[in-house]
């Protein structure tokens, strides 16, 4: 399951990628700023989704930016 993340400053989206990888994520920088982040040990979508709705808002607490759920995908 993947989940496309789009950050309100895009030149940070490999700090974002980063920090989530240091959370057991798989998470990528793609050149169009966005993260593509997996979370393949969730057992289904909904708690991949609240899991990583989680890391994203510690992520904002410390760096300010905002960050959007774009899509999901299987």
């Amino acid at each position: 399951m993947t989940i496309r993340l789009r950050l309100s400053d895009p030149a940070v989206a490999e700090g974002l990628a980063f920090f989530l990888c240091r959370h057991d994520c798989r998470a990528e920088a793609a050149e169009d700023g966005t993260v593509m982040v997996e979370l393949a040990h969730a057992l289904h979508q909904e708690q991949a989704r609240m899991e990583l709705a989680l890391y994203v808002r510690v992520w904002q607490a410390l760096h300010g930016n905002d960050v959007d759920f774009l899509d999901e995908s299987t």
